[in-house]
């Protein structure tokens, strides 16, 4: 651009530059220093019952399920074994898959929880909302990506990472306008 620039114009787009690149350099070291603040422990694995930490689960966001009148399902068709699993990790996996299902229902909908003993163990949450587009579905797991107005989109970051340090595998489903499910493989 050096050749469009009038002698006048130079000194601007020179500080322009500069306070880019600052900016730049500043939010480079923020997220650096937030990546540290974020890295997660190993996991102390012990025995978890996978069932009762969902009902406790339940239990804490009960007050918002009834004022937002959303129903939850349980079709537990067997509980699992105990699972080897950080059990606060792990808790905090489910709170926050179960806080974006009632964000993506808002109000009236349903929460299904399904167990299953399929391989060493399957847990799924599906919900009433609105869906996910294909489009936002390829960035939910990356970092500070979020489809919510004030959202900071740490939080499946985080569940990713949890489960992968773990050793267990995970799906996300949705239909645009439909059902969402996240599946957890034990």
């Amino acid at each position: 651009y050096s050749p469009q620039l009038t002698p006048e114009d130079r000194e601007d787009f020179e500080a322009a530059l500069q306070v880019a690149i600052s900016r730049g350099d500043h939010l480079n070291g923020f997220v650096r220093k937030f990546a540290d603040v974020i890295r997660l422990p190993d996991p102390d694995r012990r025995p978890c019952d996978v069932l009762q930490l969902l009902e406790d689960i339940a239990i804490l966001m009960r007050p918002e399920s009834q004022e937002r009148r959303i129903e939850w399902v349980w079709d537990v068709q067997a509980p699992l074994d105990s699972v080897l699993a950080d059990k606060n990790q792990l808790e905090q996996v489910f709170v926050n898959v179960l806080k974006n299902a009632m964000e993506a229902i808002g109000e009236d909908g349903r929460m299904t929880i399904r167990m299953a003993p399929q391989g060493h163990g399957l847990v799924v949450v599906e919900d009433t909302g609105s869906g996910i587009s294909p489009e936002a579905q390829s960035q939910l797991f990356a970092p500070f990506f979020s489809t919510k107005e004030n959202g900071q989109g740490i939080g499946l970051t985080l569940v990713q990472e949890i489960l992968t340090r773990h050793g267990f595998e995970f799906a996300l489903e949705s239909e645009p306008g439909g059902a969402t499910r996240f599946s957890v493989f034990f």
